[in-house]
């Protein structure tokens, strides 16, 4: 929910009624209606039987009234598919945000690729993150509808921008985020053994486990923070960490990239997807191999100049990905 909060609270226009889940995990936008959505399968069927018809009945009322110019959906969710019907039946355009449209390897969900494509079909405008997703998601689904790509912001952009950082003489290396195959945990596992054990002294992978291909594996020197991160337990492990590494083996763009541009710590990221284009130059690149991860992670680490350098590289890019003027472009699609 930080991409749809951080969007919402940064438009000029204040009016907007916002629907959000009461079981959302993540701060909602100030003033949200929240709804009773559900968190199991049985939660699901109860509420979209007592629930949601309730709510469809409401905002079909306001759509009677002429008090919607236009729906807009930040993500994916199953209840979407009836508020779209609703709002065509009434001529009020549909504007869609796509994360990644497709599912990435061992990370589908048959239900959802269904949904994000209805969106495809269904919406009177698509907004993609990046440039790579507009074209990807062309040549593998097709869309008829127009298209933007405003992408994602910094994230913790209200937080204060930490100081530059130092070369440590010490590193402690960062995996964060959801641990799934496709983001490559097992070949920052391997590179990690390949690094010198006087210099690369600790690798913390922070993020729930939910892949049976990338299972915890105890290795020396490598920390496992299996569960859901708090943004407090995610900040802590940014400050405690000398390089973030995202070794993924496909992607479409990352948050977890706009905490590390945030927080300015130097980054080593695999040249794959819209990462390229999200990240610039203000990253170490590599490519999605054991060898070439060692060989950019060493990069940082024996290059003060580079190290130090990249300070300059991801304060320039913070400046340029801020929430107000993503939200103006998103309002102007509204």
């Amino acid at each position: 929910m930080r991409y749809g909060t951080a969007l919402i609270e940064a438009m000029e226009a204040r009016d907007v009624e916002v629907l959000g889940s009461r079981f959302c995990t993540e701060r909602l936008p100030l003033g949200t209606r929240e709804v009773t959505t559900y968190r199991t399968p049985l939660g699901f069927i109860l509420s979209s039987l007592f629930v949601l018809p309730w709510q469809l009945l409401r905002v079909l009322r306001e759509l009677r009234r002429g008090h919607y110019r236009s729906l807009y959906l930040p993500y994916t969710h199953y209840w979407n598919l009836p508020f779209v019907w609703l709002f065509k039946w009434h001529g009020v355009p549909t504007v869609a945000t796509i994360h990644d449209g497709v599912p990435h390897a061992g990370d589908g969900n048959r239900f959802i690729s269904w949904v994000n494509r209805f969106h495809l079909g269904q919406a009177d405008h698509l907004i993609f993150l990046t440039r790579y997703v507009q074209r990807h998601i062309l040549e593998k689904v097709g869309y008829r509808a127009s298209s933007s790509v405003y992408p994602h912001g910094i994230l913790w952009e209200e937080m204060p921008v930490p100081k530059p950082r130092k070369m440590p003489e010490q590193f402690h290396l960062l995996f964060l985020g959801r641990v799934c195959h496709y983001k490559g945990v097992d070949l920052l596992l391997e590179a990690f053994d390949r690094l010198p054990g006087d210099r690369a002294i600790s690798l913390t992978i922070a993020g729930e486990v939910n892949d049976n291909l990338a299972f915890p594996v105890q290795r020396k020197g490598v920390i496992w923070k299996d569960h859901w991160l708090s943004e407090a337990e995610m900040l802590d492990c940014l400050k405690a960490a000398d390089i973030l590494v995202l070794p993924y083996r496909e992607a479409t763009q990352s948050g977890v990239a706009t905490l590390g541009v945030h927080q300015g710590i130097p980054m080593v990221c695999t040249r794959v997807g819209g990462l390229p284009e999200q990240l610039e130059d203000a990253v170490v690149w590599s490519e999605p191999e054991v060898e070439a991860l060692v060989e950019s992670i060493r990069e940082l680490m024996d290059n003060p100049d580079r190290y130090e350098g990249v300070g300059g590289e991801l304060a320039s890019l913070r400046q340029r990905l801020t929430w107000k003027g993503i939200a103006a472009d998103v309002e102007a699609c509204l």
